[in-house]
């Protein structure tokens, strides 16, 4: 009887105790097959080009095992299954979803490229190709790719292109400097990105050396996503001399619940710059599950890999404000666990919606690279450990009262561990001067080769209580803070000393250039401001030395920043460094 029901394929059964089920099976037993062989080109809506020669229909089973294109121009109906087992298929179109209840990519899904030339009338860019996979269970499998890599905008073109012809491009930060001129804006959305990412930066002598952004991937899983490909969404590097980067693109994802293994790689990265191009910032990721399904799970911690690593730059591009590392946004803390290993994050600024804190129990940031959204703190109840090369970002947000009020606070109640090749990396905010404060309540370790780098983490250029005040007539004065800064060509006014001696906390400031308005100057030395309850051995680097200018011709250095250790015991030996040296200036 049950046998004979998976074949029916009537009108609904007579109410019953087993209607449920037979309506459930039902769908699967009546889904026809339809399979892709291209015999008529490359168009999915193409009746040729599937066996049986009909274009596939809501619940139908769709396979494709075939190598080569195919070119999906609209939404398809919501199929039964899609088994992508081989080939490619291009989407073209902002809404030109692939949809089924059950979607297994083997092969390659992705779009065409961006080509919009200019905002609208409302000066917004509006793109218009993304990937766009909607069902009830998707896999990527191993192998799988969905590919939006250098499919953003054009260079020169997007919402986070940056004026200066050799800059980077931003999007979930900000672009490189290139050439002495800021790089793009951080643009999009945090939690919901789509914008793909923008092009370097360009201009009529060097309009073909900068990349193309990233592209844009959106999936939404209504029950279960699981990855072990790759979704991919980088922006290009430099095509020649003074290239610059295009950024990240974006991967939003909704889903239930989420799976994969250490196969499994989401990135966004920034594609490099080359000479005085400078890099572009990471993209957007952004994964949205259900905590209490999540958290059921066997293993709700997957080994999923994420990536927003920005653009290199070579080492003739001199400037010291590279482009910034991409987001991460989590429906909650639920899938970082306490033990970052094996790279599973690798430059991603962590945000979570509502986020004041995070409490793990303990935590150990191991080959990883992360960063917390501005303002967040982090407060741990048992050790932080930073070791294999791993690194902890942390980033103040304004305060009304800098030196009476932390832009943000870590928190440790065991002990902090930061081994060689490790760092912790404080940053001020640029603007206001708000800086991070570290507390410890066991004992500090430090090895040689790792530590904690406030280098050029303090005020931006032009900022700072010690930053010199420009006339039209002033040069490239360098910052003051310990003590005033260095005169520069014409200057008529150094940068004033300020700070406390006996507590010193503030940020190093930044300083200028001739004329005042250009970038071209160092920025200041960041504050580590660190308390500890026990013993500090210190054998490696506390280090928040002020940024040399970049410009050949006129630019003030930045002052150095402040170390303020407290600790009831301290030791160490010849290797521990602790810095706080201004930047240099150039060209008078």
């Amino acid at each position: 009887m049950i046998g004979s029901w998976l074949k029916w394929c009537g009108g609904r059964p007579a109410p019953g105790p087993l209607a449920a089920l037979l309506l459930a099976l039902t769908a699967a037993a009546c889904a026809e097959p339809v399979e892709w062989t291209g015999q008529a080109g490359n168009d999915w809506f193409q009746p040729g080009n599937w066996s049986p020669a009909r274009v596939p229909r809501a619940g139908d089973s769709v396979v494709a095992a075939a190598a080569g294109t195919i070119a999906l121009t609209n939404a398809t109906p919501r199929l039964a299954s899609l088994d992508l087992q081989a080939g490619t298929v291009v989407v073209s179109g902002w809404n030109s979803a692939l949809r089924a209840d059950t979607v297994v990519i083997a092969g390659t899904i992705t779009h065409a490229d961006n080509l919009t030339d200019a905002p609208d009338a409302a000066g917004a860019w509006v793109p218009q190709h993304r990937v766009l996979l909607e069902g009830s269970n998707i896999t990527i499998a191993a192998g799988g790719i969905v590919d939006a890599d250098f499919k953003g905008y054009r260079r020169g073109k997007g919402p986070g292109v940056a004026a200066g012809w050799a800059s980077g491009a931003g999007h979930g930060g900000e672009g490189g400097f290139g050439n002495g001129r800021p790089g793009g804006p951080a643009t999009g959305h945090i939690h919901a990105p789509w914008q793909p990412g923008s092009g370097g930066g360009t201009n009529a002598s060097y309009r073909t050396q900068s990349g193309e952004g990233g592209g844009a991937v959106r999936i939404v899983a209504e029950g279960h996503l699981t990855v072990n490909g790759t979704i991919s969404a980088k922006g290009r590097g430099y095509y020649g001399t003074h290239g610059s980067g295009g950024s990240g693109g974006s991967i939003w994802i909704t889903c239930r619940t989420l799976a994969g293994g250490a196969s499994g790689l989401l990135q966004v990265n920034g594609g490099g710059g080359r000479y005085y191009g400078g890099g572009g910032s990471g993209g957007r990721l952004a994964v949205q599950f259900d905590p209490a399904a999540q958290g059921a799970l066997a293993d709700p911690v997957p080994d999923i890999r994420f990536e927003g690593t920005p653009g290199a730059i070579t080492s003739e591009n001199r400037e010291t404000f590279p482009a910034g590392m991409g987001t991460l946004s989590l429906s909650d803390t639920l899938l970082l666990g306490n033990r970052l290993t094996n790279r599973r994050l690798v430059d991603v600024q962590l945000a979570v919606p509502g986020w004041t804190v995070w409490e793990p129990g303990s935590l150990m940031i191991d080959d990883c690279s992360i960063g917390l959204q501005e303002g967040v703190d982090l407060a741990v109840t048992g050790d932080l450990v930073v070791t294999n090369g791993g690194r902890l970002h942390l980033f103040a947000a304004p305060v009304a009262d800098r030196l009476a009020t932390p832009g943000a606070r870590v928190d440790v109640a065991g002990d902090l561990r930061i081994d060689a090749g490790s760092w912790v990396l404080p940053t001020a905010h640029p603007t206001n001067g708000a800086t991070v404060a570290l507390s410890v309540g066991g004992n500090l370790r430090i090895a040689a080769g790792g530590g904690i780098d406030a280098d050029r983490r303090g005020y931006t250029r032009g900022h700072g209580p010690g930053t010199p005040r420009a006339s039209r007539t002033d040069g490239g004065n360098g910052a003051g803070h310990g003590g005033h800064g260095g005169m520069g060509f014409g200057g008529v006014r150094w940068g004033d000393a300020y700070g406390d001696a006996a507590w010193p906390i503030d940020a190093g400031s930044g300083g200028i250039v001739l004329p005042p308005g250009n970038w071209n100057a160092g920025r200041g030395g960041g504050s580590i401001r660190l308390t500890v309850a026990g013993e500090a051995e210190l054998q490696g680097t506390l280090t928040a030395r002020g940024g040399h200018a970049w410009s050949p011709t006129h630019g003030g250095g930045g002052s150095g920043g402040s170390i303020l250790l407290v600790c009831r015991t301290l030791r160490g030996s010849n290797s521990g460094v602790l810095s706080v040296d201004g930047g240099q200036g150039t060209g008078g």
